[in-house]
């Protein structure tokens, strides 16, 4: 094995200020300017806390995390084979050490994981010599990949309606701009009356045998959380299948070049990493506090790997190796060893004359260790830093947030011809704004300058911007960004997310249960098809049973779970419309984002300064 560093340097400037951002959000912190950084904001976590119920892209995570303990084990494997040619004072021939890293069993584990599976195509290709078992095994779980899609549309409808109607119209604005705001309240309310029509218009056709006493549409409210359960079930049967497929074969030449410069390439970042906060106790500190998170119930490093000072061990020691006047190969070099030193369990037990129970607690130790060098890696490789690879992203994002942009720009487009005669009746100019608008240089020129200082007084008004910066403006009008940002937060992360915060909480108790019996590492993937799957048959049970009694016992009239709003009995607007209620929430959001432009106005723009760091307020440079 050949550990070097490659021509290119380990990040671009945008992918090392990200990583910076990442560690400095996870540790507590926020990035302020230029270099300075500072304990964030209290608003600023609570946003955060709330905005966690839709939570960063999980199957970016597990492609990032799945290759961080195949190069857990590859290290440890290796460190052993070389431990052993010292030991023995013999070279083992390329057959011997393949046998011993590549095709040995804790690599061959980690490989037949499926998250692993599920986004690393190229390893399981044909060209690359895979196994016919193990390309089916990659094929089952694409699909189940694609049931997961599909399970995200039935989610959350609601939502998903809003934001194809959105981003045809408005081609993917920023959430927090006030055009956004005017966009979903009329787009809910729409949602909620259509919804509504529909639903009283499937009633009919429903039997009433299966109808349920106290929510007349109880039977079609249901359908979409059930069918959201369904398709977690059917992702997670394609995903068991996929296991059921895989098997373990010997890689071929060209999966040991590709697993080994992704090894290369994820330590060559983290010297450029260690290098950048080494001889910094404030940064190292920042650092061990990003490493130590958790999922679920559950502690990434627990005690026994913290020193005294909190810090995690694997960091402390990994710093310990970094040499800054060594170049990147020679400290490449010495972490590999390092981490292939740190990862060994002792006392091993023999795999034919050892009980079942000490190789149970021998794998469970493995995979603790492996867990420490799995969240130091996480520093340097992450969603935040680089985008996840395009196969990451489900059927309902893509949609979202690609299709449905480019279709807006293609509507334009065709509507150009039309504007013109239009254009040439009324002496307008709509054909030259279409035109405009869909230029790839208009657009490059709008991005150029939302960043330039120059011309940030053209934007110094707009929803999003005071919403991002709202230390340049007078009290009251922070206040009411803080509220509009508020209520929005919660419409959309409280209300429309409920069956994906329920689904998160049945996702993290599986998580939670495979960590603390099985000897492998949780698949996200695997546990996030069976939160689906539970948290979708939940809610199907709650809409279909529990509001439905509840209605009962307060009377179930009308009167208690409606507006009195429609033109008759079938079409009156539900409360239980989750389109209505969201539509609810979003007036007060308008009103109070209104108010902040009109305050703004008032108390004045105080210029494009910094967010600047109090005497009160402990800051660092990074």
């Amino acid at each position: 094995m050949r550990i070097h560093a490659q021509k290119l340097t380990a990040f671009t400037p945008a992918q090392n200020l990200a990583g910076k951002k990442m560690i400095a959000r996870k540790s507590g912190h926020a990035h302020v300017t230029g270099d300075v950084y500072k304990v964030r904001h209290r608003w600023k976590r609570i946003c955060e806390f709330v905005g966690a119920s839709r939570g960063p892209n999980i199957m970016a995570k597990a492609y990032f995390e799945s290759s961080h303990y195949l190069q857990a084990a590859i290290t440890r494997k290796a460190y052993r084979a070389r431990k052993l040619e010292g030991q023995t004072g013999e070279n083992f021939t390329p057959q011997q050490f393949n046998s011993m890293v590549w095709n040995s069993n804790a690599v061959q584990n980690r490989l037949m994981r499926e998250d692993f599976i599920r986004f690393n195509g190229r390893h399981y290709s044909k060209e690359c010599g895979a196994s016919e078992n193990n390309q089916k095994a990659y094929d089952m779980s694409r699909i189940a990949h694609r049931f997961h899609g599909v399970c995200e549309m039935f989610a959350a409808p609601t939502g998903m309606t809003s934001n194809l109607l959105r981003n045809t119209a408005l081609k993917k604005p920023d959430e927090q701009s006030t055009r956004n705001k005017v966009f979903m309240l009329g787009a809910l309310g729409f949602i909620g009356v259509a919804t509504t029509e529909l639903l009283s218009w499937l009633h009919k056709f429903i039997p009433e045998s299966v109808k349920i006493a106290g929510a007349k549409a109880a039977p079609v409210i249901i359908a979409f959380p059930a069918m959201s359960s369904a398709m977690g079930g059917f992702g997670s049967a394609f995903g068991w299948a996929s296991q059921a497929y895989i098997e373990k074969q010997d890689l071929s030449d060209k999966q040991i070049a590709h697993l080994e410069r992704d090894l290369n390439t994820t330590l060559q970042k983290l010297v450029f990493r260690l290098k950048s906060v080494q001889n910094n106790p404030e940064l190292i500190k920042m650092m061990g506090q990003a490493m130590k998170g958790k999922r679920g119930l559950l502690k990434k490093i627990d005690n026994s790997g913290l020193n005294a000072d909190g810090t995690p061990k694997v960091l402390t020691q990994a710093l310990a190796r970094i040499n800054p006047s060594a170049s990147d190969t020679e400290n490449m070099e010495a972490l590999f060893d390092f981490a292939g030193e740190f990862l060994q369990v002792p006392n091993k037990p023999d795999p034919k004359n050892a009980s079942l129970w000490s190789r149970y607690i021998y794998t469970k130790k493995v995979k603790a260790m492996d867990r420490q060098w799995v969240a130091l890696l996480g520093m340097v490789e992450h969603a935040d830093i680089e985008a996840a690879p395009k196969n990451t992203v489900d059927m309902r994002k893509n949609l979202e947030d690609n299709l449905t942009p480019k279709f807006h720009t293609y509507l334009l487009k065709k509507l150009i011809p039309l504007a013109k005669k239009f254009d040439g009746t009324f002496e307008t100019s709509m054909a030259r704004r279409f035109e405009k608008w869909t230029s790839p240089e208009y657009l490059k020129a709008q991005a150029k300058m939302e960043k330039n200082p120059l011309f940030r007084n053209r934007i110094a008004y707009s929803g999003s911007y005071m919403a991002k910066h709202r230390h340049q403006y007078g009290p009251i009008t922070r206040c009411l960004i803080t509220l509009a940002e508020g209520i929005r937060l919660f419409n959309m992360n409280m209300v429309l997310a409920c069956n994906a915060n329920l689904s998160r909480i049945f996702s993290n108790l599986t998580y939670t249960a495979h960590e603390l019996l099985g000897t492998s590492p949780a698949s996200r993937t695997m546990c996030n098809s069976l939160g689906r799957f539970f948290g979708g048959a939940a809610l199907a049970v709650i809409f279909g049973t529990v509001i439905p009694i509840a209605v009962a016992e307060t009377g179930g009239g009308p009167s208690t779970h409606d507006f009195g709003v429609g033109t008759s009995e079938e079409v009156t607007l539900s409360a239980t419309n989750i389109g209505i209620l969201m539509c609810i929430l979003a007036a007060p959001t308008l009103l109070a984002q209104g108010l902040a432009h009109l305050s703004a106005r008032l108390e004045g723009w105080r210029g494009d300064f910094s967010d600047s760091v109090s005497n009160k307020e402990k800051s660092f440079r990074w």
